[in-house]
C-alpha cells in the first residue's frame, strides 16, 4: 500500500499491510502527489502531481528511483490506472475526460 500527504517534504510512504508500519519512503522530485497507482505486478508505482504541474512519475519500487517521467501538460485528478502489462496508463483529467498514454522507462 502507498500513501502521500501535503507535507512540505512531500514523501510517498510505502506500507507493509501485515505489520501496519512504513516499509519505505519515496521522495517526489516535483510537487505534492495527488494520485497513486500500482502496476498489476506491484513492481512499479505511478504518481501524479496533476493539480499542480501535470507531472506523472513511474517509480521502480525495488530501487526507489523514478524510471520514467512525463509532463503531459494536463492537470490530473485522483484517478489513475495501469494496464495489465504495465505499458499503458490512463489518468482522469481535472477538466474532464481521460488521457491514455504509453509508459516508457528511461
Amino acid at each position: 500500500m502507498a500513501s502521500s500527504s501535503y507535507d512540505m517534504d512531500r514523501p510517498i510512504v510505502l506500507w507493509d499491510v501485515r505489520t501496519r508500519r512504513p516499509a519505505g519512503v519515496l521522495r517526489d522530485p516535483t510537487n505534492w502527489v495527488n494520485a497513486l497507482a500500482f502496476s498489476r505486478d506491484g513492481t512499479r508505482l505511478i504518481s501524479a502531481t496533476g493539480e499542480f504541474d501535470g507531472t506523472i512519475d513511474v517509480w521502480d519500487i525495488a530501487s526507489g528511483k523514478v524510471i520514467a517521467s512525463s509532463i503531459p501538460g494536463d492537470q490530473f485528478g485522483g484517478l489513475m490506472g495501469c494496464s495489465a502489462d504495465g505499458r499503458t496508463l490512463a489518468a482522469a483529467r481535472v477538466s474532464g475526460g481521460v488521457k491514455v498514454f504509453d509508459v516508457k522507462s528511461d
